[in-house]
């Protein structure tokens, strides 16, 4: 038999093709034009979802992650800490905290992306793949 009718749906975020819907079908002619509009409106349902969907997934990132580096925020950060310090506590262990404030920094380089640069280099040099305990955050604003 094989497939005579195809028809191909773009799901659609933000400008990009995101997914294609497509269907087959064995007969000639079997998508008219009421099931090829109920479809695209389908498509149009699926592509709003995705895009709700991926929306969501950022304005998450953004209210716990710090934009610019990538690094937890104040709140995600400070709960880290707390399990942290719990953790040590129950094992007797010492735990170190370094705050490094860059305030500053803008007065000693004054290009507007050196105090990204310094906090993108201090984050690297804390975020070690070699020790898993080393855990970096972002506590200003």
């Amino acid at each position: 038999m094989g497939c005579r009718s195809t028809v191909c749906l773009p799901l659609v975020v933000d400008d990009n093709v995101a997914a294609l819907i497509v269907l087959f079908a064995a007969g000639w002619g079997f998508f008219d034009e009421d099931e090829l509009a109920l479809l695209n409106e389908l498509a149009a349902d699926v592509s709003f979802a995705l895009d709700d969907l991926d929306k969501t997934t950022r304005l998450d990132y953004l209210a716990y992650y710090d934009s610019l580096i990538g690094v937890p925020n104040r709140s995600p950060f400070r709960n880290r800490l707390e399990l942290a310090l719990a953790h040590a506590r129950r094992r007797s262990e010492v735990l170190g905290v370094i705050l490094i404030n860059l305030d500053r920094f803008k007065k000693i380089s004054p290009t507007p992306t050196a105090p990204r640069k310094a906090s993108n280099w201090c984050c690297a040099k804390t975020r070690s793949p070699t020790t898993s305990s080393r855990r970096a955050g972002r506590m200003g604003v």
